[in-house]
């Protein structure tokens, strides 16, 4: 007998009282297996943001220093 007969076979045999409280239970382990869903995105959120802002989850900072060089001066271009 498979454990899905069994449980028909004392779901028949329940008293009656006792019913509710097996289906409360049972829809209890069922909600603790189902995948939670994700929260939905912000209003305000696109996809370019979403990827600005954690880019650093998917790639390393290959750029210690953040600076630009001084331009050259005008008169060593054109003298």
């Amino acid at each position: 007998m498979t454990a899905r007969e069994q449980l028909l076979q004392e779901l028949e045999t329940l008293p009656e009282e006792l019913i509710g409280e097996a289906l409360d239970y049972i829809c209890f382990i069922k909600s603790r297996h189902r995948p939670q869903r994700q929260a939905p995105p912000e209003p305000g959120a696109t996809l370019g943001s979403d990827w600005w802002d954690n880019l650093d989850r998917f790639t390393p900072d290959f750029l210690s220093e953040r600076s630009q060089p001084n331009p050259p001066n005008r008169q060593d271009i054109f003298p």
